[in-house]
């Protein structure tokens, strides 16, 4: 177990108010998402938010063996330890647009709750909320992996991602089109997991982030909860499941992508298979693939380059010249069938793994 330590908080950040000027830290942990490493600190003893992520250091006061974290979270709950100066929070929280957001109960999209209070020092954010599960990775480290795409040109998109005989194979779509499912068919039929939610994209190379997948009690994943006694996520009708320890998929740390396929699942009686125009997906992935849209987070860009409108035109141009080099040094498909199929299966896998495209 960590010891409990106590960190100080800047004399800017609460002011006198808060007699003792210092978190209780209970648990800490430091979060490997592939190249961004966060650490997260917490007052409880027993954070339950560390379930969400796959690669953590071990509990220590100072974990050896692992590099400087990028950024530091200290998530301060205020039910616990206080009473803590509430007023005073919201009236020295930051100025951004997340930071009042956030102070009016509104986390990111449709993620809300009580007042919860922003704060920013260079690479260190402390929030301050009564319940972290609706924050921490529906907004913090949805930011922080783009605020790190920006700052080491990397693309950052919403996707899933697998490496068939090597090659990396890029899963896009909106929410319930399939993604899912084709992911969890191809690791089962021997493709190498690379990502389930988010993707770096590096040049040409698909950068792998391994976290805890959401899944259900169906026929497919039913099993592994009961077998493993997996912990329910955010939603009670959704478990945690890990990709590689709990089911049992062979992952890989990177690979250069080969094909973008995307996913339009219609119902188990269509079935169409073919090439996609590559301005068509561009279209298409810049709205619901590129973080900085999908996810809401054009204001916090803006608060990123201090309101330099100049830089957030840059930066936005950067990375959809990014994702338009990806696309077309891509092969470009359009799946809309039922992937648990094992015709269709076969169909998809034959067509990742061919040289020349086809349509079906």
């Amino acid at each position: 177990m960590l010891a409990v330590t106590e960190e100080l908080l800047p004399s800017s950040l609460i002011g006198d108010a808060f007699q003792g000027g210092a978190i209780r830290i209970r648990s800490r942990r430091t979060v490997q998402l592939g190249p961004v490493h966060i650490e997260i600190r917490s007052n409880e003893a027993d954070f339950r938010g560390f379930r969400f992520f796959s690669v953590l250091s071990p509990e220590s006061p100072e974990p050896r063996g692992v590099k400087e974290p990028d950024f530091i979270l200290s998530l301060c709950n205020l039910n616990v330890d206080g009473p803590w100066p509430r007023r005073e929070l919201a009236a020295r929280r930051d100025n951004s647009y997340r930071g009042k957001r956030m102070s009016a109960g509104y986390y990111l999209t449709d993620h809300f709750g009580a007042g919860a209070y922003l704060f920013n020092r260079g690479r260190h954010y402390w929030i301050f909320a009564e319940d972290f599960e609706p924050i921490l990775w529906p907004y913090a480290v949805k930011y922080l992996l783009t605020l790190y795409s920006m700052e080491h040109q990397l693309l950052h998109l919403k996707a899933a991602g697998v490496a068939i005989d090597g090659q990396g194979v890029l899963l896009v779509g909106r929410g319930g089109s399939g993604k899912t499912v084709l992911l969890s068919h191809l690791c089962r039929a021997g493709a190498q997991f690379l990502s389930n939610t988010h993707a770096l994209i590096d040049r040409q190379n698909l950068v792998g982030i391994r976290t805890a997948m959401r899944v259900r009690a169906d026929e497919f994943f039913g099993p592994v909860i009961a077998a493993r006694q997996l912990s329910p996520s955010v939603n009670v009708s959704e478990y945690t499941a890990d990709p590689v320890l709990d089911l049992g998929w062979s992952s890989i740390e990177s690979a250069p992508i080969r094909s973008v396929c995307l996913l339009d699942y219609r119902g188990a009686g269509h079935r169409l298979i073919r090439e996609i125009d590559r301005d068509v997906l561009y279209d298409y992935m810049d709205q619901f693939s590129l973080a900085v849209n999908v996810y809401g987070l054009k204001e916090d860009l803006l608060d990123a380059v201090a309101g330099d409108v100049v830089r957030f035109s840059g930066e936005l141009s950067r990375t959809r010249t990014r994702l338009r080099a990806l696309i077309d040094g891509s092969r470009c498909y359009y799946l809309s069938c039922d992937a648990a199929d094992p015709g269709n299966l076969q169909t998809i896998c034959e067509l990742l793994r061919s040289s020349k495209s086809k349509a079906m």
